[in-house]
C-alpha cells in the first residue's frame, strides 16, 4: 500500500463517532436513536410487519441494469433485515490533488490532505447512517414506515400497534398555513388519550413530543387561553397567544395544565431535519419528526429493552472481506463484525480513484406495543 494511503485501511467504529468528529459539529441531536439501546442479535430475532403492493414490471433492453422493488404483498419478515449503506466517491483529480498537498506541494492544513479529507468524509458517511437509523426509529414509534429510493420501495411497514394507541383528532391548525384553529381542543385531546392509555392499558405518559407548528396550534386555541386564565387566575387580552417572545411562560402554563397529579408534563419540540438525495439527484431537506404528529411517551422507557431496542446483525461485507480482498478493498476485516463499519476500496487503477463506504444492518424491535400514543393533529403538509 502506497505511502499516504494507510488512512484508507478498514476501520470498525463502535462509538458514536466521538473519535471521528467533534460533537459540536453534529447539526442536531438524534434524540430518538439515543433513546433505544442497540443490541447485537440474530436476524431471526428481529420482527416487523410489512404491507405492500404488486408493482408493474420495468421494460429493459439487454445489458440494462434492473432495479429492485417491493415484489408483492407480504406480511411478516423474520430473516430479511435491510442494510443501511451509502458511500462517497473520490475521483482521480481529488486523490492526486490531496496527495500533492500532503507531500508539501500546497497548503499544509491537515483537512486538505488525503488523510484528513478521508477522515472527514468517513465521519459524514457514518453520521448519515445514524441519521437514517434515527428516522427508522421514529417510524417504529409512529408505527408507519414508507421508503422509496434507489429502486427500493417499502410501503406501509408497521410493528402491529393496536389502533387504540393511534388517534386522529380534529385539526389543531390549518395545514397549509400553520395558523392555529381557535376552536380546537388540544388539551382535551391529550388528556383523553392519556387517561385512556393509563386506565385501560396501564401505560403512563409524562412527555409530549411535537413540532413547533403543533405547539403553536395548542397555544393559539380558546381552550388553552381559558385554562391558562383558570390556573393562573389572571385575565389575558385578545391576541395574547401564541407569542414567541414569551414562549417560556406559555410552556410553563401548559405543563401545569397537563399535570395529572404526578408532576408537570415534559414538553419537547423537535424540528430537526436531514438531507437526502433523490433518484433524480435533487437535494431535499426533510423533517425527522412529522409536523402533524404528536407523541405521548414515558421517559422511563428510554433505553429500556423491554419497551424497544435496535437489533443489530452482522454486516455481510465484513464476512466477505474476511475471506479475500474483494473488489479492490483496501485492508480487510479480520472477522464478521457488527456495524456501523466503514471501509475504502479502489475499484481499479484505471482511473486510480477511491470509494469510501459505510454500512450497518439491523431493525428496530418494539417489544411493548403500547409504549407511546400518537395523535394526528392535522393533515400532512
Amino acid at each position: 500500500m502506497g505511502q499516504g494511503l494507510d488512512v484508507l485501511a478498514v476501520k470498525r467504529v463502535n462509538t458514536i463517532m466521538a473519535e471521528l468528529r467533534d460533537q459540536r459539529d453534529i447539526p442536531q441531536r438524534l434524540r430518538f436513536l439515543e433513546r433505544i439501546n442497540e443490541v447485537e442479535t440474530t436476524e431471526g430475532e428481529i420482527r416487523g410487519r410489512f404491507k405492500g403492493n404488486v408493482y408493474i414490471s420495468d421494460i429493459l433492453f439487454e445489458g440494462a441494469v434492473a432495479v429492485v422493488k417491493g415484489g408483492q404483498k407480504y406480511t411478516t419478515f423474520t430473516s430479511a433485515i435491510p442494510k443501511f449503506k451509502h458511500g462517497i466517491h473520490i475521483p482521480e483529480e481529488m486523490v492526486s490533488l490531496l496527495l500533492r498537498l500532503e507531500k508539501g506541494a500546497g497548503i499544509g492544513f491537515d483537512e486538505l490532505t488525503l488523510r484528513g479529507y478521508v477522515a472527514n468524509r468517513e465521519a459524514d458517511i457514518l453520521l448519515g447512517i445514524r441519521e437514517r437509523k434515527n428516522a427508522v426509529v421514529i417510524a417504529m414509534l409512529l408505527d408507519d414506515f414508507n421508503y422509496s429510493n434507489g429502486g427500493v420501495v417499502i410501503s406501509g411497514a408497521g410493528w402491529g400497534v393496536p389502533a387504540a394507541f393511534k388517534t386522529t383528532v380534529n385539526p389543531w391548525y390549518t395545514a397549509a398555513t400553520g395558523a392555529p384553529i381557535t376552536s380546537a381542543t388540544p388539551i382535551s385531546d391529550i388528556s383523553t388519550q392519556r387517561q385512556a392509555s393509563m386506565e385501560i392499558y396501564g401505560e403512563a405518559r409524562n412527555r409530549l413530543t411535537l413540532s413547533s407548528v403543533a405547539l403553536r396550534g395548542i397555544l393559539g386555541t380558546d381552550e388553552f387561553k381559558a385554562k391558562a386564565q383558570l390556573y393562573s387566575m389572571l385575565s389575558f387580552p385578545t391576541g395574547s397567544f401564541p407569542l414567541l417572545a414569551d414562549l417560556g411562560p406559555q410552556l410553563s402554563l401548559l405543563k401545569t395544565i397537563l399535570d395529572d397529579g404526578t408532576g408537570p408534563m415534559v414538553i419537547e419540540v423537535d424540528d430537526s431535519r436531514y438531507w437526502d438525495l433523490t433518484d433524480s439527484g435533487a437535494e431535499v431537506s426533510t423533517r425527522f419528526w412529522p409536523q402533524n404528529k404528536v407523541m405521548l411517551s414515558n421517559s422511563a422507557d428510554d433505553n429500556d429493552n423491554r419497551a424497544a431496542y435496535f437489533g443489530k446483525v452482522v454486516v455481510p461485507e465484513t464476512a466477505v472481506s474476511s475471506l479475500v480482498d474483494v473488489g479492490g478493498v483496501i485492508g480487510r476485516f479480520e472477522s464478521e463484525s457488527f456495524g456501523p463499519v466503514s471501509w475504502a476500496e479502489a475499484p481499479s487503477l484505471n482511473p486510480p480513484d477511491v470509494n469510501i463506504w459505510g454500512a450497518d444492518k439491523g431493525w428496530p424491535v418494539r417489544n411493548r406495543l403500547g409504549m407511546v400514543d400518537i395523535l394526528t393533529v392535522a393533515t400532512a403538509p
